[in-house]
């Protein structure tokens, strides 16, 4: 072969080479830019996902704030509502306990005035005012609140006290004697004298009412 021929077939190896490494370079420059285009995709779609995931992530952080409150205002409602069953509860049991100290107190009217008539029937004379017979202590007459009975005892007793601790308080009538056969007391004459007789407060408020020391 020719030094002509051999440089030919050198410079077609040279050519043949060069654009292989061209296509080489072209190859590589290809893949640069495709790695470069799926980064940016790749990245573009994570940015992409990510908002989307915030958005998501915003969303059930409202939902559940949301239900948090509800969930709260639920509760206070619930309070509140047992509060003002407890409120009503005892407003009930107060009525309740009103009515029944109301009741006691009618009662314990109808039993003293019970009590009251009986002394009157008792008593051998009439008090000279009513307001005197506030020195009658009906708390010491028994009576049976189911059949309305006196026990004549206890009222017995309680007229021999009224008339011989106050026997100036009523007008006793003519020949009358006390329960037992006893004769009435006299009068007392002085403020101080009828004063040592009472027994009780009631008594006394009587006693001063009476005698203008009140």
């Amino acid at each position: 072969m020719s030094v002509d021929a051999t440089n030919q077939v050198s410079n077609q190896v040279d050519d043949v080479s060069d654009n292989i490494d061209q296509k080489d370079l072209d190859s590589s420059h290809v893949s640069n830019d495709a790695q470069e285009t799926v980064t940016y995709q790749t990245h573009k779609k994570l940015l992409a996902q990510r908002k989307a995931d915030q958005l998501k992530m915003q969303d059930l952080q409202e939902k559940l704030a949301d239900f948090e409150k509800r969930d709260a205002e639920r509760h206070e409602q619930t309070l509140a509502e047992q509060q003002k069953y407890k409120e009503l509860a005892e407003l009930k049991e107060q009525k309740l306990k009103e009515l029944e100290a109301k009741d006691r107190e009618r009662e314990k009217q109808l039993l003293d005035g019970a009590k009251l008539n009986a002394f009157k029937d008792a008593l051998p004379g009439q008090v000279k005012n009513p307001s005197y017979y506030a020195f009658v202590n009906l708390d010491a007459i028994e009576i049976d609140p189911d059949t309305g009975v006196i026990d004549q005892d206890s009222l017995d007793k309680q007229v021999n006290e009224f008339v011989t601790s106050h026997p100036g308080l009523y007008n006793p009538k003519q020949g009358a004697k006390l329960p037992g056969g006893a004769p009435s007391p006299a009068e007392p004459t002085s403020y101080v004298e009828e004063l040592k007789r009472c027994k009780t407060q009631r008594e006394l408020d009587a006693c001063r009412k009476k005698w203008g020391r009140d």
